[in-house]
């Protein structure tokens, strides 16, 4: 993501607030997540207001991507996500785990969309969905808003003189650098399991 999109997305959490929350998770997922909690930290959002903006950004894009697969898996969409190159193996996980691939496909890079539609198309009932969905976003909320929350609290300590770009810059790359840690180390902890 540029620094001119990081821009774009900041100041639609000033000027919207909790709706640009709810939509930029929709869109966007973990980026807009931990910049949510950025957010929180610089005082522009109630926390509570915040993580509930990222919660249902982040579920009803679940819930959406599970009802399309699980109803109309036919349509051109349906069908680029299961010529996705990870979407046989994510079915194959959830028959094997369904109910721990629930709770972490959500914290996996790339893995928010195949695994919603790998989970539907393996035929796990749309209520037990809900449930550990709810939990699995619950989990991812917590993860990439607090993270944003208090990564923003070290980059102010530490960088506070800096100017405004420099300090976007400076979390961005931090954020990314976490983001990539956490995909390596979970991808090298799947593959063992």
């Amino acid at each position: 993501m540029s620094e001119r999109e990081l821009q774009a997305i900041e100041a639609l959490i000033q000027s919207h607030g909790a709706p640009a929350l709810v939509a930029g998770t929709f869109l966007e997922g973990p980026i807009v997540a931990t910049l949510g909690g950025v957010a929180v930290h610089q005082g522009l959002l109630p926390p509570l207001l915040a993580f509930a903006a990222i919660f249902c950004g982040a579920f009803i894009y679940d819930q959406l991507v599970f009802a399309m697969a699980r109803n109309r898996f036919a349509t051109p969409l349906s069908e680029r996500i299961r010529a996705t190159p990870g979407f046989d193996r994510a079915t194959a996980l959830v028959a094997q785990r369904p109910i721990g691939f629930v709770l972490v496909y959500r914290l996996l890079p790339g893995m928010c969309t195949v695994g919603a539609a790998a989970v539907a198309a393996a035929g796990v009932p749309h209520a037990r969905f809900v449930l550990l969905n709810a939990l699995a976003v619950g989990l991812f909320t917590a993860v990439f808003a607090l993270f944003g929350f208090f990564f923003g609290n070290a980059a102010e300590a530490a960088f506070g003189d800096l100017g405004r770009w420099e300090h976007w810059a400076m979390i961005t790359l931090g954020i990314v650098a976490v983001i990539l840690a956490a995909g390596v180390l979970l991808r090298r902890w799947w593959r063992r399991a």
